[in-house]
């Protein structure tokens, strides 16, 4: 509604900044819910802008605009996007003039509390040449943010350096029932680039896909340092990258830790399912299968091949 304070549906903030204004005015404790449709980070030209959580806030997509209860929305019936298109002229992935990054989780105040729930969130494209502004296109979580994403649909965001759909530095977000698909990541990470040079970094994802990314290293997860990523019921297949690590790629330190996992059709110069160097994977009940390594590396014994 023109001059809505966000009160109900009626007085609903309005428009393709909607969701900006209702972040604006939003306190701990305050639950935001978006109706389908598009809605950019910012009006204006600057790519900088972002939508930027706020500790103890949820935000909830896939809505009518008529619910009365959260349990009556449907993500799949009613998309809620988060877009960084702010021209509204993509046709084969993000341009030059779209948003960095999407949304951004940055400090330690976002805790737990903090939610990102059925949304797609596309069209970021992280070129801005230093850190962190040339990673994570789709998502940025750094210094010590700790958000719950779920639901969401990450797709067609790309970056130069690393994380094409999301970029973990130093920090411990969790991913329910997530999608990530169609993102390219640069040099490191087709999906995610997940690092930590300081405290741990412990990622876990539920029930979530990363499927059909690309880079020039680890085509769906890199993780690199101080970092342990646990997989539960996930799948991660079909990604891409003629270096090291098709599916998973660990190193210096870093700990995968898969249950109930399949990981399959990835392909990769080296390691089409995974590549450790210097990294360890634990795996239970999780099927290899069906990737492809178009080198064989006689050295690194702990390549996994398959």
């Amino acid at each position: 509604a023109s001059g809505g304070d966000g009160s109900s549906w009626k007085q609903a903030f309005g428009g393709p900044g909607g969701v900006q204004a209702a972040l604006s005015a939003a306190a701990v404790g305050d639950a935001i819910w978006v109706a389908e449709g598009t809605y950019l980070p910012t009006l204006t030209a600057n790519r900088g802008i972002s939508f930027d959580l706020r500790d103890g806030v949820a935000l909830y997509g896939g809505f009518e605009g008529d619910e009365a209860t959260l349990e009556e929305r449907s993500p799949a019936d009613h998309p809620t996007i988060l877009s960084g298109d702010l021209n509204g002229d993509d046709t084969s992935g993000p341009g030059a003039d779209n948003s960095r990054h999407v949304v951004v989780a940055d400090s330690g105040v976002i805790s737990a509390t903090t939610r990102l729930d059925g949304f797609v969130v596309r069209g970021g494209n992280a070129d801005g040449g230093s850190d962190p502004a040339e990673r994570g296109g789709g998502l940025l979580c750094i210094n010590g943010a700790a958000p719950v994403i779920a639901g969401v649909i990450c797709e067609d965001n790309r970056c130069p350096f690393g994380g094409g759909a999301c970029y973990v530095r130093n920090s411990s977000p969790r991913f329910e029932g997530c999608t990530f698909r169609n993102n390219v990541g640069g040099n490191f990470g087709g999906a995610f680039d997940i690092f930590s040079s300081g405290p741990l970094a412990d990622v876990v994802f539920v029930g979530s896909r990363v499927h059909g990314n690309r880079a020039g290293r680890a085509g769906g997860v890199e993780a690199f340092g101080n970092v342990r990523v646990t997989m539960t019921n996930c799948l991660v297949a079909g990604n891409t990258t003629t270096g090291q690590g098709g599916g998973l790629f660990a190193a210096s330190g870093a700990d995968f830790f898969l249950e109930n996992c399949t990981i399959a059709a990835n392909s990769a110069g080296q390691g089409g399912g995974a590549f450790l160097s210097g990294g360890t994977l634990t795996a239970e009940n999780t099927i290899f299968c069906a990737n492809g390594a178009s080198e064989i590396n006689t050295t690194a014994s702990n390549v996994l091949r398959n």
